[in-house]
């Protein structure tokens, strides 16, 4: 960027009245134009930068809602698994219940067979 041109002070005393003034005021004009065409490419920087700033920003947070979506999804399937489970257990429990019963109603031979199993003696060789 280059310094604010200005007129050599010699040079403005010499010159009289109208002249001088608009000399003045087109140096002033140019000058400002310049600030300006420097402030605006500044300001595209800044900008540009503050726009990746904010794409980045909508990245991660898209990401956070996909993150989001498959917790939620991962609840609802484990509920789902707790809800097949409890029933798989139910039927599991009911299939014991039923053969429990059916092991009740042959206790009488089952009772024979386990009594005359332990009534032996239990040989063990000693060496």
């Amino acid at each position: 960027m280059k310094k604010m041109q200005r007129m050599p002070a010699k040079r403005m005393r010499t010159m009289k009245g109208a002249v001088a003034r608009r000399r003045r005021r087109k140096m002033i004009v140019m000058n400002a134009r310049r600030m300006i065409a420097a402030m605006t490419i500044l300001k595209c920087g800044a900008v540009r930068k503050n726009r990746e700033q904010f794409f980045e920003m909508m990245m991660e947070l898209e990401q956070l809602k996909i993150e989001a979506q498959a917790a939620d999804q991962l609840d609802k399937l484990a509920e789902a698994l707790k809800k097949d489970e409890s029933k798989r257990l139910k039927a599991f429990e009911n299939k014991l219940k039923h053969r429990s019963e059916e092991y009740s109603e042959n206790d009488g031979t089952k009772d024979k067979w386990s009594s005359h199993m332990f009534s032996r003696p239990v040989q063990t060789n000693v060496i």
